[in-house]
């Protein structure tokens, strides 16, 4: 591995020290003069890798070496494994030989360990060397390339960019604080709009909550009326019915006294053509002044009686018309109560 690496490494040399003389023989003269400070930066930078690569060059020797040791002490666990099954009959050399070879097996691990944990740092610094050396060649890349243009700008000029760019780059990270300021001061008048919000919510409900109940019982309270109402229109009804019974017994009556008129006017009519009376059909002067006076009073109580029923029929259906009337405003009231308890609601949803 060390040859591999020794080999790799001579090639890499090889390599930039023919860059280098092709490079030099197409520059002009006065480009030959390199100047010192880039020779030493990259004197220096060559020695360092140099260092590198003799350290690594040890690690991967005594990494060998740690493994011919690891195999070592294989074949050494593995002649005390022998021994261990010779000795099996002696209880107390067993007991003596187990906790030898778990001491020992317990210092090989730890061996191992740092062995292991020695290679991975290796490992490690091999990369970062490797990653340096990648570093050190853009690097000198750039600085050939720079030293190769004759076209730069002076000094002064690359000053002021320098600090146009230094002052842009402050601007932005002010304006980056304002930014995260402004973000803060936001989320924060968020927050208490949304608690603000929250709570007209929470009063939303609760109005809402009261405005059903509300609803509710003028619902309960509509019921009942219309119930009411019902009962009314009932009783309206009976009355109704009934009231041509009374009717029908005021015709018999009017009948009644009709017949007892003509059978007067009969006996009058026969008195004055046959001249005399018999005992039977003669009736003394108070007998028809009375049967007259009665019949009077039975024509007459009759359309005293229709009078005072139809004026106690237009009372009661006065009354009947009224109380509708009032249920009916009060079905409209509450119909508009629910109406714009229901809009209200709406307006709250929305």
């Amino acid at each position: 591995a060390t040859k591999k690496l020794g080999s790799k490494y001579a090639s890499s040399k090889k390599g930039a020290r023919w860059g280098f003389r092709s490079q030099s023989l197409t520059r002009d003269s006065p480009a030959k003069e390199i100047d010192l400070v880039t020779k030493r930066v990259l004197s220096a930078r060559l020695l360092k890798i140099n260092e590198l690569r003799n350290e690594l060059t040890e690690l991967h020797i005594k990494l060998d070496e740690l493994q011919k040791e690891n195999r070592a002490l294989k074949r050494l666990q593995h002649r005390q494994e022998k021994a261990l099954n010779k000795f099996e009959d002696t209880e107390n050399e067993i007991s003596q030989l187990l906790a030898r070879h778990n001491n020992e097996m317990r210092i090989l691990r730890e061996r191992l360990r740092k062995s292991q944990e020695k290679e991975r740092a290796t490992e490690r610094r091999l990369k970062d060397a490797e990653d340096e050396l990648y570093r050190t060649k853009t690097v000198l890349q750039k600085l050939q390339k720079l030293s190769a243009d004759k076209h730069l700008a002076e000094r002064g000029e690359l000053a002021k960019k320098l600090a146009y760019a230094e002052s842009r780059l402050e601007d932005s990270e002010k304006r980056i604080k304002d930014l995260e300021k402004n973000l803060e001061l936001s989320g924060s008048s968020f927050q208490r709009e949304l608690q603000s919000k929250k709570k007209k919510m929470f009063e939303v409900q609760e109005e809402n909550r009261v405005l059903q109940e509300q609803l509710h019982q003028l619902n309960q309270k509509l019921k009942e009326k219309e119930r009411e109402l019902e009962a009314k229109n009932i009783y309206a009804n009976r009355m109704l019915k009934l009231s041509p019974r009374k009717d029908m017994d005021i015709a018999q009556r009017k009948r009644a006294n009709n017949q007892n008129i003509k059978r007067g006017a009969q006996l009058t009519k026969s008195v004055q053509t046959s001249g005399y009376f018999s005992p039977v059909d003669f009736l003394p002067q108070s007998e028809l002044v009375c049967g007259d006076t009665e019949n009077k009073k039975e024509g007459i109580l009759p359309k005293i009686e229709k009078e005072t029923q139809d004026k106690g029929w237009k009372e009661q259906a006065d009354l009947l018309r009224q109380d509708q009337d009032e249920e009916r405003e009060e079905k409209m009231k509450h119909f508009q109560e629910i109406q714009a308890l229901e809009e209200r609601v709406q307006k709250l949803h929305d």
